[in-house]
């Protein structure tokens, strides 16, 4: 079999394999690999490199590289699998892959399992874009935002420290942040209210480790939508210290499935997946303007080693 290898050598922390070894490993498995390193500041002849024919593409990294390059294999007919190397890696723990070495993982290929995936859609006056994970609103999208400015996590050297962190954070900021009206339609009916946070999903985790939609299937072209009120803070903020403990315990927290969400935006800050939405470039209208999110089924297919569940 044919592997072709995306690779973000800087995701992670230093204890992470590097190029040699992940090599090592496919080849030791019995296939052939092509390998092409990747990163967030490196750019690609994506359309060259995507032509090139494969069996399978594997994207080592965490779920920004994830994300970036699964999105671009939409339509492409190519099956593709996670080698998780990141902080969170949430698409990975969402499927069950953080769960096995490596050598599990490249070993288990050969006997894979099919899973179909779902694409988010997100449609806006500046733009439409893609998202694995989710699209979310208010408390999370906020902490997000901020983490990033600030780049409040650089001084931390390991992912548990950084994700401890981060739901730290988020902890302290829920104990004041206001509810906010939101007003939503999911296919048809109306959802309109006063919300901590929203977030759509795609997949079971966001974030740092956020496991908000245990319920999610990421192939019945379905998106959940986690809708936080007034009533649920203290519930939020008993999961966020579980969570941050160690503990993974699934939240009850208001939840609806749907194909079809409407936003009306007023210009408060979104996220899409790891990235603030709108971005800092965009032509943003001065009103309110209408957010289209939908789910494109089974968009992608993907290979899960024998073993996750």
């Amino acid at each position: 079999m044919l592997v072709k290898l995306f690779h973000n050598a800087v995701a992670g922390n230093e204890s992470q394999p590097d190029a040699g070894h992940l090599q090592r490993l496919i080849r030791a498995a019995g296939h052939e690999v092509i390998y092409h390193p990747c990163s967030a500041a490196s750019e690609l002849d994506w359309s060259a490199v995507l032509n090139q024919p494969c069996d399978l593409v594997a994207i080592a990294g965490g779920d920004g590289t994830a994300g970036r390059i699964a999105k671009r294999l939409v339509g492409g007919g190519v099956p593709l699998t996670f080698i998780p190397l990141g902080t969170a890696n949430n698409i990975s723990k969402s499927f069950g892959l953080a769960e096995l070495s490596l050598e599990q993982l490249i070993a288990g290929w050969s006997r894979a399992r099919v899973q179909k995936l779902d694409i988010g859609v997100i449609d806006s006056p500046w733009g439409s874009r893609y998202f694995i994970e989710g699209v979310g609103m208010g408390l999370f999208a906020r902490t997000m935002i901020d983490i990033d400015a600030k780049d409040a996590l650089a001084h931390l050297e390991s992912s548990e420290e950084k994700i401890i962190h981060a739901l730290r954070l988020m902890s302290r900021r829920l104990e004041a942040f206001p509810a906010r009206q939101l007003n939503l339609t999911l296919d048809g009916k109306d959802l309109s209210g006063e919300y901590i946070m929203l977030e759509v999903m795609n997949i079971s985790f966001i974030g740092p480790n956020l496991f908000i939609a245990p319920a999610s299937d990421p192939a019945d072209g379905l998106l959940d939508i986690v809708l936080i009120a007034e009533r649920q803070r203290r519930d939020l903020q008993k999961y966020l210290t579980s969570w941050r403990l160690g503990t993974l315990c699934a939240p009850e927290l208001t939840t609806y499935k749907g194909k079809h969400l409407q936003i009306e935006w007023n210009g408060s800050c979104l996220h899409v997946d790891d990235e603030a939405w709108p971005p800092a470039d965009a032509s943003v209208p001065s009103g309110s303007a209408l957010i289209d999110i939908s789910a494109q089924m089974h968009a992608l297919e993907l290979w899960l080693p024998d073993g996750p569940g």
